[in-house]
């Protein structure tokens, strides 16, 4: 992923979101961009810190037109738990 470029073809990304949702990063279309956000799980009390504080301001990252998304490596049942509770 080292040469990724604005405005050229991003790397196939696709996830399975806590809603059920097949995520696809080829299939966005934001104002500006997409953020993409990996962070290590629900394990890590430093993530839930990152994770409230970006919560706390995805709405103004919305109206700059930038789409944001968080991704771990857990499993579905431990990102579901990850969901309810950080919030």
């Amino acid at each position: 992923m080292k040469n990724v470029l604005p405005r050229k073809e991003v790397p196939r990304l696709r996830v399975e979101t806590t809603r059920g949702m097949q995520w696809d990063i080829r299939d966005q279309k934001p104002e500006n961009f997409t953020m993409v956000i990996f962070y290590r799980g629900l394990h890590c009390p430093v993530c839930k810190s990152y994770l409230e504080e970006l919560n706390r301001k995805v709405e103004k990252f919305q109206e700059k037109g930038v789409s944001v998304i968080c991704i771990s490596a857990n499993n579905k049942t431990l990102a579901e738990k990850t969901v309810k509770e950080w919030k």
